[in-house]
């Protein structure tokens, strides 16, 4: 009986549920734990059981559990799971906890009725979650959010996370109209104090320039190369000559 077990063998028994063999007792058992213990430890390794023993749908009701974690690894767990959506998408815009709401928005990457919840995301009020919606985004075949992701890249005090995503997203969507404000984004990287993250980004920012390859981009270069101010590491990255990684021969606009 799970109620007479002690937190460890809990544990170690939830742990080797998802590669044990198909069995009613066993599902049963681990069903109890999504919901019975105290400890969040043992009902989110729980999720893990009844997803890794293909009824991840028993999950669902964890997106409710109590301790954020628990509803964090639920949401991960039902990713694209279709009658969980509208939970997930709610998780995502409500949760009170933002690695819940980061877990959630992660979750929807692949439901296309979700979108305007992902790309709302952009804009929350915490990083992590800002990072996670551009992340979803990245890989998209549309252009869907970049606006709100220019204004996060534009932003001089955003955080160096959200900064970075966006950098990724602009190298991935061959966005040429982000070349201005790349430029900013190395500039940051000017100040004798500037941060290891601003030089980071700013990195980040030439080689999205040197992928982007369009004459705009070309140009944003040759300023940089003209511009005292630079850091002589990132003078380096400069100097180098444009190779293979300029593929963006037909940008967007």
């Amino acid at each position: 009986r799970g109620s007479e077990l002690d937190f460890a063998t809990s544990w170690r028994l939830l742990r080797s549920a998802g590669g044990a063999a198909p069995s009613v007792p066993i599902d049963r058992w681990v069903a109890t734990q999504l919901t019975e213990p105290e400890e969040w430890m043992l009902r989110s390794a729980a999720v893990d059981a009844v997803t890794a023993r293909g009824a991840r749908e028993h999950a669902r009701p964890s997106l409710g559990d109590p301790y954020p974690r628990v509803r964090a690894r639920a949401a991960t767990a039902l990713s694209g799971e279709p009658d969980s959506m509208l939970e997930r998408a709610t998780l995502a815009r409500k949760d009170p906890w933002p690695m819940v709401r980061a877990a959630a928005v992660h979750s929807l990457r692949a439901e296309p009725v979700a979108l305007p919840v992902v790309v709302a995301a952009v804009d929350d009020s915490m990083s992590v979650v800002r990072v996670a919606a551009i992340e979803v985004l990245t890989p998209a075949p549309h252009d869907e959010g970049w606006n709100r992701i220019h204004g996060r890249l534009r932003a001089a005090n955003e955080w160096p996370s959200v900064t970075a995503a966006a950098i990724g997203y602009v190298a991935a969507h061959c966005r040429t109209d982000a070349s201005e404000s790349l430029f900013r984004v190395v500039m940051r990287a000017s100040p004798s104090n500037a941060l290891t993250e601003d030089l980071n980004n700013a990195a980040r920012a030439i080689e999205a320039l040197r992928t982007l390859g369009t004459p705009e981009a070309r140009a944003v270069l040759e300023r940089l190369r003209a511009t005292p101010d630079v850091p002589p590491t990132l003078k380096m990255a400069l100097d180098r000559p444009l190779g293979d990684e300029a593929r963006c021969a037909n940008p967007a606009s």
